[in-house]
């Protein structure tokens, strides 16, 4: 039975068949606590005019939408992060979160995307932080360079990769560096995945300036500059200030 009314001290209710409301009653454009229906894309939350939006909780102002365009995520005292975001989906590459820099480098814009924690033990990527060469490479997940924080068996620690986003989190076929993250031993490898020294490098050192050289020192604490003369022989100088 339709068209029926309730009066009690919440207010006035009409039965529509189905359940009792008081949207009969609102004035046009009243948003409803309990949601809203025959929404078209002019209806909107917000100010009309050209003052700021706040959102509170008890009363107190938690969001602030400025009229300058700024949103502001406010509230002290708070014992966690101030904004948490959810992966879109668990083990891909689907970022939680994508920042558009609409200037870039060179005017080319240049977008960031940030993977969440990987939940899943088959890979070794736990964190990202990516960049693409668009916007759509950065939702999709597909970035052009980056930095992953990265522990599986053999080694964890901070890896910087260029040349394309990875295959997927176990490949670290692009990885360029890393700085390992140990308790006795923090190494860098460059071109390699797991430095055993504090530097190891996966190729040649090349030093294109004749006065510069290996800096080594000695048992007795002094530095001798290492080079290599014009027939190839090693050439290692008198003491020189260490570094």
């Amino acid at each position: 039975m339709k068209h029926l009314l309730l009066i009690n001290f919440q207010g006035i209710y009409a039965y529509d068949g189905s359940r009792w409301s008081q949207e009969s009653f609102m004035p046009a454009g009243t948003w409803g606590a309990d949601g809203n229906k025959g929404i078209t894309a002019a209806n909107y939350i917000g100010t009309s005019n050209n003052n700021d939006f706040n959102i509170r909780t008890n009363n107190k102002q938690v969001i602030s939408v400025l009229r300058s365009k700024q949103v502001r995520l406010e509230g002290d005292n708070i014992q966690s992060s101030r904004l948490y975001v959810k992966a879109a989906r668990k083990n891909v590459s689907n970022p939680p979160m994508t920042v558009s820099n609409s200037n870039g480098f060179g005017g080319t814009p240049l977008a960031i995307s940030y993977s969440a924690t990987n939940d899943s033990a088959s890979g070794s990527v736990i964190g990202n932080y990516a960049f693409a060469a668009d916007i759509d490479d950065a939702e999709a997940g597909r970035s052009s360079a980056g930095m992953s924080y990265i522990q599986d068996a053999d080694v964890k620690g901070i890896s910087f990769y260029t040349g394309g986003h990875p295959s997927d989190i176990s490949d670290r076929g692009k990885d360029a560096m890393i700085i390992t993250d140990d308790t006795t031993n923090r190494n860098v490898g460059i071109g390699v995945h797991v430095p055993k020294s504090k530097l190891q490098l996966g190729g040649d050192l090349y030093i294109s300036d004749l006065s510069k050289g290996l800096i080594i020192r000695d048992s007795s604490g002094g530095c001798h500059r290492i080079t290599v003369a014009n027939g190839g022989g090693l050439v290692t100088s008198g003491t020189i200030a260490c570094p």
